[in-house]
This record gives C-alpha cells, structure tokens and sequence, in this order.
C-alpha cells in the first residue's frame, strides 16, 4: 500500500501519511527480523520516543521482491514498476462500503509516477460531526470526498454509488505478470439498481502505460460520465487530455469508441465549506477532477482509456480490437518495442 513518495494510498478515511502508526511496524519488523517492514517504518519522517526505541539499526533495509499484491478482504489491488522513488504505482479500490470509514468509491483508481500524484483519490476530509460526516444514512456522502463523486470512477445520470452491504464492489480477478498486471473490479451492483453491468479492468504495461477497459450496461438508457481526479494543468480535448504537475506528464487518450460525436468534456472545481468538530475550525476544501462521456443517454457502453506517463511527445501508438469474448490491444512504444495485451470481455 505505500507509495513511492513514502505516504500510503489514501483510499477511504486513510491520510496521506502514517507517520507515528509506522512506528509500530517498526516493533513488528524488530521482532521479526523483517527487512522489508523496517524499509516502509523508515518512510517516515515523524520522529518521536517509540521510533527511537523500537527501530532497530542493525537490521538492514530490504527491497520487496514482489511490485503487485491485490489484497481481495480490503478489495484492493497495487501495481508498480519498482520500489524507487520515481517508480509508477497505479492502485485500484473495489470494496464494501459497509465498513468503518468507507466512501463510495467501488472501481476507482490512482497513478502516481516521478514522485508526482497524478490521478488521485480525494482522500480524508476534516472530520464535521456537527453536520452529519459519520451519519451513513445519507449526510455522510454529501461531503465530497466521502462519496463517488470524489473518486476517478463512474457517475450515473449523474448520481453516484449507494451505501449497505448488498451494494458491494469487489476485486474479481488479479493476474500479476513480468511485463504486465491485470486486475478486475466489478461495481454493477454499487449503483443500486441502475445498472446490470460495470466492469472495470486495469491492464498496466510497464513501466509507464495503463490500459483502463470499461464495461457498462443497464436495462434502460443512462447518462455515463467517466471522472478523472487529478491536482493538476490540463489541456486537450473529449479525445486527448494532459494532466501536467511540476514537470511530469500524463496523457489520457480514449482508444475506443474512435468517434468524438457528442462526446462533452468538463474541468470541474467543487469548493466546500463548514465547520470540522475536532478543533471547531472553519474549512474550505475542495475536489477536482475532468470529466468525460457522451451527452445521450446508453444502455451499453464499452470504453477503452490508455494513460501514459511521461513526454507526450512518447505517447504510445495503441489498437484495439473487439473479437468474441475478449479485447485484443496492441501497444505500440516509443522505442519501438510492442505488447500485445488480451483482456476478457
């Protein structure tokens, strides 16, 4: 779960940064010799008592020999290209939402890479008490980085995902690889009704390309809009978007469906303001994000999205093809070299 700037992936009520909990893990890796766990305790730069006293400064760091892991209880997966600090790590979340501290954020994704969070989730807000923040019956995803709309993932006739436990997402395929990982997330029923299908599979070719194949289908037409969070400058179009953040690249290019016909794009900023319990302190916070998606209502949709990071000038040349239960793409890379990935429809 650590990213490669030392933080951890944010996904529900998590913070950016574990900071004293690490030191924890620093008991644990002494205890049990672990080179591996004291390399993430010492990802922290909190210092306290504890830390002093449980790191252990004869036990050696070691580099995790494993880059992916999906963990299927929590209903999330983790890929990277290494454990440097530059590496790219892509992460996906499809989960209950009937667990402490969840938000409805089934099938959504982040990319980080040079030491940048480029396609993120919106992570915690203050804590509102006072105004309904752990109240699940409904306030509790009004607040934007609690509910689907603070999340890379799919937003219905411009609703959101439902809360309870029969409206589960959960990871239903994960298949690590030397050149490429694939996992499965699977959200129909996150909707409550809505839809009959949602599949979600990330295909990650790496060291810098993510194949995001999405599969949607409901029993009567519904308005489809793809979110895309980020802290970013963007540019480009319905076809094409760079997301640029302190000299890093990352493009968002829709493979499929090729046609731009009544396809609408949004650059959204939500601003929220109230006060948090803790300290009682106005707030004003905000979420961010691209949107996409055609302006007619479907009852089928099948969209193929390739991000790459890094010069957009290396965008890599992708072709994909629908054949009879399964999705072929060609992924051609700027030094010449191509992957061909299959994918399960």
């Amino acid at each position: 779960m650590t990213e490669p700037d030392g933080g951890v992936y944010d996904f529900n009520d998590n913070g950016k940064h574990l900071d004293v909990a690490l030191h924890y893990l620093s008991l644990l890796a002494s205890r049990h010799q672990r080179g591996d766990w004291v390399r993430t305790a010492r990802a922290s730069t909190h210092e306290s008592v504890e830390r002093l006293a449980w790191d252990d400064p004869s036990l050696e760091e070691v580099v995790p020999e494993e880059t992916s892991r999906s963990f299927p209880t929590t209903g999330v997966v983790v890929m990277r290209s290494g454990w440097d600090a530059d590496a790219t790590f892509v992460g996906l979340k499809s989960a209950s939402s009937d667990v402490g501290h969840s938000q409805l954020d089934a099938n959504s994704f982040v990319v980080t890479s040079r030491g940048q969070r480029l396609l993120i989730d919106e992570g915690i807000w203050p804590y509102g008490h006072f105004h309904g923040f752990f109240d699940r019956s409904g306030p509790r995803f009004n607040f934007d980085a609690n509910g689907t709309i603070g999340h890379s993932t799919l937003m219905v006739d411009g609703l959101g995902q439902t809360f309870g436990p029969e409206y589960s997402g959960k990871i239903v395929s994960f298949t690590p690889g030397a050149d490429v990982d694939v996992a499965v997330g699977d959200a129909t029923v996150a909707y409550g009704g809505k839809l009959t299908r949602y599949l979600r599979t990330l295909a990650y070719v790496k060291p810098d390309v993510l194949l995001v194949f999405d599969q949607v289908a409901a029993d009567e037409p519904r308005l489809l809009e793809w979110l895309f969070h980020h802290r970013a400058e963007v540019s480009g179009d319905e076809k094409q978007s760079q997301f640029r953040l302190n000299g890093v690249t990352l493009t968002l290019s829709r493979i499929f469906p090729e046609e731009a016909e009544c396809w609408r794009t949004s650059d959204v900023v939500r601003s929220s303001s109230y006060t948090e319990s803790n300290g009682y302190l106005a707030q004003r916070v905000e979420v961010r994000y691209r949107s996409l998606g055609s302006f007619h209502p479907c009852t089928e949709s099948e969209v193929l999205w390739a991000i790459h990071v890094g010069d957009s000038g290396e965008v890599p040349q992708v072709e994909a093809m629908l054949g009879e239960g399964k999705l072929t793409a060609r992924v051609r890379l700027a030094n010449g070299q191509e992957r061909t990935v299959e994918l399960d429809r």
